[in-house]
């Protein structure tokens, strides 16, 4: 019987992972991390305080920090640590949360 190794794998999981507490879903019908939602340059929607164009063309959510490359040669903004996520994403943050339309977000 390894019920309860498996519930204390499951716990320890979500405790690494997470669960997103507070998301914010933007006129595009997306959730994004808790805050006002801005519309980029392309028509993309962000909670971060700007928008910038990464050196791969595209429009990147700005915080402050500018970009940084990703593992996976994606561009992504910069929070000084990036994490994979459960769906192979590269995303800004220390670890991942799970939004409520079941993407995956970094978070601090």
């Amino acid at each position: 019987m390894r019920l309860p190794g498996l519930l204390g794998l499951a716990a320890a999981s979500l405790a690494i992972v997470g669960v997103a507490h507070a998301a914010t879903m933007c006129p595009d019908g997306q959730w994004h991390a808790d805050g006002s939602c801005q519309m980029c340059p392309d028509g993309s929607w962000t909670t971060a305080p700007r928008c910038s164009l990464s050196p791969g063309g595209q429009w990147v959510p700005d915080y402050g920090r500018g970009q940084q490359m990703a593992p996976d040669g994606s561009w992504i903004p910069n929070t000084g640590s990036t994490t994979m996520c459960p769906d192979g994403r590269w995303v800004p943050g220390t670890h991942c949360v799970l939004l409520p339309d079941g993407r995956w977000m970094g978070a601090q």
